[in-house]
């Protein structure tokens, strides 16, 4: 486990070390921009350019960028897969994007990756990145990290997301 001496809280967010036991959520940022579609539930696939690829994981816990600054939720993947265009173009419902930012974010390429999500959790206390910083060794990431296993029941205990239930009840996103 990886701890603070003084307080017994996990330091760390990612598992770097060889001791450090991975757990079954990976991190990945978002633009503030889907802050409204992931508070609503709107979202249930996301593309990125990179996925995992030898671990499969179970929990997308969803931090959203600057101006927010904060880890919003969870939502239980369901499949991690391989799109084609035409595909990604048929469920561009469940993405939230239009034809044209498909077409620009995948910018040529024949193929995308892509996470199948469950129903989005929103924390009853969406964590800012000044509380990571202050309580744990986080950086925003660039495509998706994976939690160490302590730290991801520390982020479950202080966001508020329930280990088995449906979405939290209460919302108290910061200003």
């Amino acid at each position: 486990m990886i701890t603070n001496k003084s307080a017994g809280v996990p330091t760390r967010l990612t598992a770097k070390s060889a001791n450090a036991q991975l757990s079954t959520g990976i991190v990945v940022s978002f633009d503030a921009r889907w802050l409204v579609p992931i508070s609503e539930g709107r979202i249930s696939l996301v593309l990125r350019k990179r996925v995992p690829q030898s671990a499969s994981p179970e929990w997308m816990y969803i931090y959203v960028n600057s101006p927010a600054s904060f880890l919003l939720a969870r939502a239980p993947i369901k499949k991690i897969l391989t799109l084609s265009l035409a595909e990604a173009l048929k469920r561009r419902n469940e993405l939230v994007l239009t034809n044209d930012e498909i077409n620009s974010y995948l910018q040529g390429s024949v193929a995308v990756g892509a996470y199948e999500l469950g129903r989005i959790e929103i924390a009853r206390n969406p964590l800012r990145l000044s509380w990571l910083h202050q309580n744990m060794t986080f950086n925003p990431p660039q495509s998706f990290f994976f939690l160490a296993s302590d730290a991801q029941s520390f982020i479950d205990q202080h966001a508020g997301l329930l280990r088995r239930g449906g979405p939290s009840s209460t919302r108290n996103l910061p200003e």
